[in-house]
């Protein structure tokens, strides 16, 4: 028995010692709270220290997701009216909300129970990314794809009626929904394996063949309904830095409606204002560049001398100091920015050129020119691209002028770079 008592008692201080082995470590008494600065706040050129992107990083950076539930219709016998009872009740109050058995607008004839009982429609389940910034009105494509229970073979040809996506929209079961923001409607096009093309019936197809005439693509089809938000987030709760963030960019856009508006001690909401509209990315730039200070008597000029000497540093974040000295606003431009547009460094001279022009200056937007139509320097492609940027709600006449001398150009590199422009203004 006493052979046993010491092998029982061996056992139980093996298992002490390697469950004490895999105790979690207390923290050091001396190590600092975690700073989210030190794991994603950029290095900072020293000039620009103090700036608002500093301390907070855009929170709405990723794409949003959203769906919902829609109709797949006119397809040519290849439908299901198979669905489950709650998606069914779904889509017939959407068909009726959308106008369908109405007197008033004569469609009483047009029964949405009668619509889903037909094999030329198909329930889906409807996707789509929302982009960053993504203003009312904007478009995405969308993902349809028949509902697990559909016993629908092929959605080509198919048109999709318009469907209500949301952040949260394929829960049937629960009806623990969210709000529309966003409508999804038009042609479905397929992008599957050869076998769909050739006309086979469905049933002598492989099965990854029958799967992807099961799904499809709505290009564009999306439309936003409201601006998507924009938000920085503080890398730590501050009250008053975020009130401090909030004072200094309403000061620097000022308007009837407030640009910022600190929601909590972390989050900050941002609204684009009008002269702004048409790019509001250029905004959210301005914006991480502003300086905190930047109010105070004498401040934007010894800034903005500092930060054209440091634009010739080797390695400088010119494109960054770019901005900053354009967030200091136009008090800076006839002392510090315009007699840069003749400087014999191109450096300083394209830098100062595309912050002025970013402040609507004529005389920036001329330099910018002058660097476009340059096949030798290094900033033509930059500069292409900044002409086309700072034309949205500007100067679009001297951007087009530009453009079209391009399209001239013998290099097709210069002819690409200026139909890309035309493009995307």
């Amino acid at each position: 028995m006493s052979s046993v008592f010491r092998a029982s008692a061996a056992a139980i201080l093996t298992l002490a010692v390697v469950a004490g082995c895999h105790t979690a470590p207390k923290p050091r008494a001396d190590r600092p709270p975690l700073d989210l600065r030190d794991r994603f706040a950029p290095r900072l050129h020293p000039v620009l220290a103090d700036t608002i992107g500093q301390y907070t990083i855009f929170a709405d950076a990723a794409p949003l997701q959203v769906e919902g539930y829609g109709v797949v219709a006119q397809l040519p016998g290849t439908g299901s009216s198979d669905m489950p009872p709650t998606i069914r009740s779904i889509l017939i109050e959407r068909l009726y909300k959308d106008g369908a058995g109405s007197f008033i607008g004569g469609t009483e004839n047009i029964v949405p129970e009668r619509l889903l009982a037909s094999n030329q429609i198909a329930a889906v389940e409807v996707r789509g990314n929302i982009p960053p910034m993504a203003r009312k009105g904007s478009s995405f494509d969308l993902t349809v794809n028949c509902v697990p229970s559909s016993q629908a073979t092929s959605l080509s040809g198919g048109l999709l009626w318009t469907s209500e996506l949301k952040i949260v929209g394929l829960t049937a079961e629960t009806g623990n929904d969210t709000r529309r923001i966003a409508l999804g409607r038009g042609p479905v096009f397929l992008g599957g394996p050869v076998q769909t093309v050739m006309g086979d019936a469905p049933s002598t197809q492989p099965s990854n063949a029958r799967r992807a005439l099961r799904v499809g693509q709505v290009l564009g089809g999306g439309r936003l309904i409201e601006d998507r938000p924009m938000r920085l987030q503080l890398y730590q709760p501050d009250l008053r830095m975020s009130g401090v963030i909030e004072r200094a960019i309403n000061s620097r856009f000022p308007g009837r409606v407030k640009c910022a508006s600190s929601d909590s001690d972390t989050i900050i909401s941002l609204k684009v204002p009008a002269e702004c509209q048409d790019n509001p990315v250029d905004f959210l730039n301005l914006v991480k560049h502003m300086f905190l200070s930047q109010e105070s008597p004498g401040f934007s000029e010894r800034k903005a001398a500092e930060l054209i000497r440091a634009l010739s540093e080797p390695g400088a974040p010119r494109q960054d100091l770019s901005l900053a000295l354009q967030a200091l606003g136009r008090s800076v431009l006839p002392d510090y920015i315009q007699p840069q547009y003749t400087n014999p460094d191109p450096v300083i001279r394209f830098w100062c050129a595309r912050a002025g022009a970013g402040l609507q200056d004529i005389g920036g937007m001329v330099v910018l020119q002058e660097f476009a139509r340059d096949v030798n320097s290094p900033f033509q492609s930059d500069a292409v691209t900044s002409v086309v940027e700072f034309s949205r709600g500007g100067d679009t006449f001297r951007a087009t002028y530009t453009l079209c001398d391009l399209l001239k150009s013998k290099n097709i590199d210069e002819r690409i770079a200026a139909y890309e422009g035309q493009i995307g203004r």
